[in-house]
């Protein structure tokens, strides 16, 4: 089977051997685990021909065009957030384009540029035995970062009006660039948008249902009119939202985070209705345990999740420069040789 028959057969809640999984990294870990394989970590190829070494199972993709750096350091996104920028990770956003809520000067970006398109069609091209995800947007952390994380939550029960008309338009531009990318031979769109931190969710069940739950509806329902599968990334413990974002259309979610949620139990009693990824936590075994852990922790997933199929193997968020590079090896290992951890396990 190709790698995207893996997942496409994981989605149809068929168990498949081995177990697809996608393992993704911040640009220091990459450019280091290029060097292993060696792989010219500038070359233009370099991140794909790393994604082949690993053995993952899919092609992901951006429709985001990269940040400009700015003359004091930042970097500027292309919804005019200004972040500052780090050696190890994304950063934090530092400056906001919406100081008051209103949105009566702001422009949104336009939908993804036709070179950006080309690159995109070019790699999905060399990469056709791989399940293809692109990110196409996201909603309530967008939001958050355009006011301020604050002051969006504060929106969203003191101006409610405006925190609608935000999210509508944030979707809005979602949509667009999903038509755009439905061109392409794509066959999944991500939304990214962190609804929990690890005690439960950032805003109550009732204000995500009035203004955050219709705009996924609108995204997952035209996801499926355009032959897509709808797939959403949300961290944090989002137990309470679980069977609704099922009901919405959501095919896949990622990561259930295992540090916050008991993923054992969610797949239990609503595995059978969609395709869990994830499974490993980044915070505790991967940075502070040994290698032989880390297999352990493999082996005990796939036992645990795979049953029955609906799982793709993958850690809770991309691994950072904290997990020594001896248990990132241990980590590639076992899963490009899960017959074998399984065994030994």
């Amino acid at each position: 089977m190709t790698q995207r028959e893996l997942v496409e057969s994981a989605l149809d809640h068929r168990e498949v051997q081995p177990v697809p999984y996608y393992l993704d990294f911040t640009p220091p870990v990459e450019a280091w685990l290029c060097g292993h394989f060696g792989i010219d970590p500038h070359a233009a190829e370099a991140k794909d021909a790393l994604n082949r070494a690993l053995g993952n199972a899919m092609l992901r993709m951006s429709v985001m065009p990269e940040p400009m750096l700015q003359p004091d350091g930042t970097v500027r996104d292309a919804f005019g957030v200004i972040w500052e920028q780090t050696d190890v990770n994304r950063g934090a956003p530092v400056r906001h384009p919406l100081p008051e809520p209103n949105l009566r000067s702001y422009r949104f970006p336009k939908p993804p540029a036709p070179a950006l398109l080309e690159r995109m069609a070019r790699r999905i091209e060399e990469n056709r035995d791989l399940y293809v995800a692109v990110f196409v947007g996201d909603l309530l952390e967008r939001a958050c970062f355009l006011r301020g994380f604050g002051a969006f939550l504060l929106d969203l029960v003191g101006e409610p009006a405006f925190a609608r008309e935000l999210l509508q338009r944030l979707m809005d531009y979602a949509l667009a660039a999903m038509e755009t990318v439905a061109r392409l031979p794509v066959d999944c769109v991500f939304l990214s948008d962190d609804y929990g931190d690890q005690r439960g969710l950032l805003l109550s069940p009732g204000t995500w249902r009035e203004l955050v739950a219709p705009q996924l509806a609108r995204f997952c329902a035209r996801a499926r009119e355009l032959g897509l599968t709808p797939a959403l990334h949300s961290c944090g413990n989002i137990l309470v939202l679980l069977p609704e974002l099922i009901d919405l259309g959501f095919t896949i979610i990622h990561p259930v985070q295992p540090e916050a949620m008991d993923v054992v139990e969610v797949k239990r009693t609503l595995g059978g209705r969609f395709t869990i990824y994830g499974g490993l936590d980044t915070q505790r075994v991967l940075p502070d345990g040994s290698p032989e852990e880390v297999r352990a922790l493999v082996a005990r997933r796939l036992r645990e999740l795979s049953p029955g199929g609906g799982f793709i193997l993958g850690p809770a968020m991309k691994l950072q420069h904290d997990v020594p590079r001896d248990n990132l090896l241990a980590l590639i290992d076992a899963c490009q040789n899960q017959a074998a951890v399984m065994r030994n396990q």
